[in-house]
């Protein structure tokens, strides 16, 4: 019965000794202590078979989903995956601890050794009692693993977050085994986070018997999206491990998409870092990992130098700091318009403005300006988001659902967007959110600009028409008494003072933008690069996604300060220039002159009809003017709260519009917010709206208007 026994053990089946207990032939002529040890050793030994026979047939199935190769067009099956065959393989090496006692036992028995056979009357015997004692280890490890096959988890991350349950038991065995399990299942992971972190490799999909945890998401022009597998990561990778996995993987493949791969010196010591690493110590290693690739594309990719010439030039082309170029771009664009919709036959081929007439436009803009022999000019392009442009297209109102849509069909009456090609190596850091903020911010101000240039070739006419004038008249305005008093004050006088309130208006506007806000920050932000991106500068060592987060801390900033980040203070910017605009329109019919010919026919009549219009102007652009005034006011201070007890009765600095009201404490909480987060940074540029506070209030005009001293906000600039 000892060698039946021992067979048992061993894993052979018996009919005699099963997991479920002693045959009742055998059971009726043993001991009740004999049968129930009996019973005992046979549930061990049907944990032992169960558990082996697992791990044998998981890795034979593994290995013919390794051999076997799907046809074309042939779905992959599930199968075994890799990391269900180095379990197994794992636990057939706990397995051998067994068979190993298994054997040392049958030695020590054939041995004779008197520690474990006992001499008797008749010879010498085992005991059953001696057998137990000898395997009472291994029925817990056994009876969990078990267990732990019967209920695998569905995927590799919760296979290790699992094992890494199991191995913080408190039974030193448990411990052991399970900690043996999961280093090998652990170090399987390790591998390929290397091959996507440090090799770049990244498929499309992942299947079993190939998982892989970097996956391509696909193209997203100019860039190439990557993205974690969920099913392979543990719960111990937390937010930060999987952020710099993908920061440095992100690098590694799109330099092998490139043809290129990091340096030896760079991924055999990584690897290394990585390969030895255990679940807690994993983050620390790769926070090293990304430090140092980090610091090779700094100073072999993309340089500190680089990276700010690329800003320099999309500070020129996109926020218009090349005045120059900004204002021929604008002209272009008009006399493009004005040959291709005005004056050209609607029904020929000729009167359609295209997207490569457009870039034509760029080129022709920047003879002789500094960026004539840019490099970078080549990367702009236009867009036209409906098609090409026609006379009859300009009917159609173009949508304005966001932001850009609101000034991109500024200067052709129909949208166009201005973009930029971002290659290999500055999409490192030149996202596609930043490249839609430069392009909203472009579409800002070159509509300001045009405006501001608009208005200015008015006031010229207006000056060539009145010098002309008083070649005839002398030094009044022409006309019997009556009708040069109406010409001088009803008409000519109160047209002078809106263009120069304009002026006033749009020189405030745009000087505010382009020094205080996009001059400053992006000097500030190129003193920063200049700190932080040469190594050894006494400065925090700058990575590509730090520079990211300043570089769209920066865009955030400029947009809270161009007052386009709340859509109330935009609104009200955008019929300001369509007030300026359209006055303009009104003075070109009017064959650049708002007075009329001297000899004109009805004059009175058409000097009454346009001295009403100019007024309707005037006061459509006051209160503009007014309710921008209220909102950049009371942004400085918290909303007042509402009394009830006053309604019906007017404050005491006057009514505020409803479109003011509704937006001041959204502009109030946005400023409020900017304030602090710069603030905290030792800068203080959260204050730009009281700078062009000061910029508008430099008469006294606003303030006179606050304490309602006066009833117009203009009329300081009359």
């Amino acid at each position: 019965m000892l060698a039946e026994v021992l067979l048992v053990l061993g894993g052979y089946p018996s009919s005699l000794i099963t997991p479920l207990g002693v045959a009742p032939a055998l059971a009726e002529h043993l001991h009740p202590g004999e049968v129930a040890t009996l019973a005992t050793l046979g549930r061990l030994a049907g944990d032992y078979r169960t558990v082996r026979d697992w791990a044998h047939s998981t890795q034979g199935a593994a290995r013919g989903a390794v051999l076997h190769k799907p046809r074309p067009g042939e779905p992959h099956e599930a199968g075994v995956g890799q990391y269900t065959a180095v379990l197994a393989g794992a636990v057939c090496g706990v397995l051998d601890e067994y068979i190993d006692l298994l054997v040392e036992t049958e030695a020590r028995i054939l041995a004779r050794d008197n520690a474990v056979v006992q001499p008797s009357d008749s010879g010498a015997y085992v005991p059953l009692s001696l057998l137990l004692a000898t395997f009472d280890e291994w029925h817990a490890p056994l009876a969990s693993l078990t267990a732990l096959i019967h209920s695998l988890p569905p995927t590799p991350g919760e296979l290790l977050s699992h094992l890494s349950t199991l191995s913080s038991s408190g039974h030193t065995t448990l411990r052991r085994i399970y900690t043996a399990l999961l280093g090998a299942v652990w170090r399987l992971f390790l591998s390929h986070l290397c091959v996507f972190l440090l090799d770049g490799l990244a498929p499309e999909s992942s299947s079993p018997a190939a998982p892989a945890l970097g996956l391509d998401a696909g193209a997203d022009p100019p860039h190439r999206l990557y993205r974690l597998n969920p099913d392979l990561l543990p719960t111990s990778v937390g937010g930060s491990a999987r952020e710099s996995i993908l920061y440095v993987g992100r690098v590694a493949a799109t330099l092998k998409r490139e043809g290129r791969a990091l340096p030896r010196a760079v991924t055999e010591p990584a690897r290394q870092r990585v390969m030895a690493s255990d679940p807690g110590g994993l983050n620390k290693a790769l926070q090293c990992v990304r430090a140092d690739v980090g610091e090779w594309l700094w100073t072999h990719i993309l340089t500190g130098k680089q990276v700010a010439d690329a800003i320099e030039g999309f500070a020129n082309y996109f926020l218009t700091r090349d005045a120059d170029f900004a204002l021929n771009v604008i002209r272009e664009i008009a006399r493009l318009r004005h040959d291709r919709l005005v004056t050209a036959n609607p029904t020929s081929s000729s009167s359609v403005i295209r997207q490569h007439d457009l870039d034509l436009a760029l080129l022709r803009a920047s003879v002789g300006t500094d960026v004539e022999r840019d490099k970078g000019l080549e990367a702009l392009h236009w867009t036209m988001p409906q098609g090409p442009l026609k006379p009859s297209s300009l009917l159609i109102p173009p949508k304005s659902e966001d932001v850009r849509g609101l000034f991109a069909p500024a200067l052709l009456g129909a949208p166009i967007h201005l973009t930029a090609t971002v290659s290999w190596p500055l999409n490192l850091f030149m996202t596609p959110p930043a490249l839609a903020a430069y392009g909203e911010m472009h579409a800002y101000l070159l509509a300001l600009r045009d405006a501001h240039a608009r208005v200015l070739d008015v006031w010229t006419a207006l000056s060539h028409a009145q010098r002309r004038r008083r070649l005839y008249t002398g030094t009044h305005e022409g006309g019997a008494d009556a009708e040069e008093q109406a010409r001088r004050s009803a008409l000519a006088r109160s047209s002078w003072g809106l263009v120069r309130g304009m002026l006033f208006v749009l020189d405030q506007l745009l000087g505010h933008f382009m020094a205080d806000i996009v001059g400053t920050q992006h000097r500030r932000l190129l003193d920063t690069l200049g700190d932080g991106g040469t190594p050894g500068r006494g400065t925090a060592y700058l990575d590509f996604l730090t520079l990211r987060q300043m570089h769209a801390r920066h865009l955030a900033f400029l947009r809270e300060g161009l007052l386009i980040a709340d859509r109330e203070s935009a609104l009200l910017v955008r019929d300001i220039l369509d007030t300026c605009k359209g006055f303009c329109g009104l003075v070109e019919r009017w064959g650049g002159d708002v007075l009329p010919e001297l000899l004109s026919d009805d004059e009175g009549d058409v000097v009454g009809e346009r001295a009403k219009v100019v007024d309707e102007v005037n006061d459509t652009l006051h209160d503009i003017v007014a309710d921008l005034f209220r909102l950049l006011l009371e942004s400085q201070a918290p909303p007042p709260v509402a009394d009830t007890s006053m309604s019906g009765s007017a404050s005491a600095t006057g009514s505020v519009s409803t479109r003011a009201s509704i937006s001041r404490a959204s502009l109030s909480r946005r400023v409020g917010l900017m304030s602090k987060s710069r603030l905290d940074e030792g800068e203080v540029a959260g204050r730009h709206v009281e700078q062009l506070l000061l910029r508008l209030d430099f008469n006294g005009v606003l303030t006179a208007w606050q304490e309602g001293r006066v009833g117009s906000v203009l009329v300081g600039l009359d």
